[in-house]
């Protein structure tokens, strides 16, 4: 049986699942406005780079909310399992105020900075 604290997070997770996916509906079916239809092969280059860029920049935020589902699925799952807040790296709790801005945050911060700084290659 959940608690109160877990159901408040379970609820505000599924809402922001439903906004994520409607987000990601939405870049869906917009597709790539008219004017940034690839141009023919033959066509202006700045025109053919502009539709590239276009179509890379909407690639993206798709990519993007498809991750962010991904994580709030995990969270919802770890809700419902008794892990929510527990970092998947070191295992200790995940900072209030980081869940609080980013409720599907699978890490605490200090984890997530040496994530970052790795990816970065600042550390080995």
């Amino acid at each position: 049986m959940q608690t109160k604290q877990q159901s408040i997070i379970r609820h505000k997770l599924l809402e922001l699942r439903q906004q994520t996916a409607h987000e990601l509906e939405r870049i869906v079916a917009d597709g790539l406005p008219s004017e940034t239809k690839v141009p023919a092969v033959f066509g202006d280059r700045g025109e053919v780079a502009g539709a590239v860029h276009e179509l890379s920049k909407r690639t993206a935020l798709g990519q993007g909310r498809i991750d962010i589902l991904t994580a709030i699925e995990r969270a919802i799952e770890k809700v419902d399992n008794g892990s929510y807040g527990i970092c998947d790296s070191c295992g200790h709790p995940i900072e209030s105020e980081r869940l609080e801005i980013l409720p599907y945050a699978s890490q605490c911060i200090t984890c997530k900075s040496s994530k970052q700084r790795i990816n970065r290659g600042g550390a080995s």
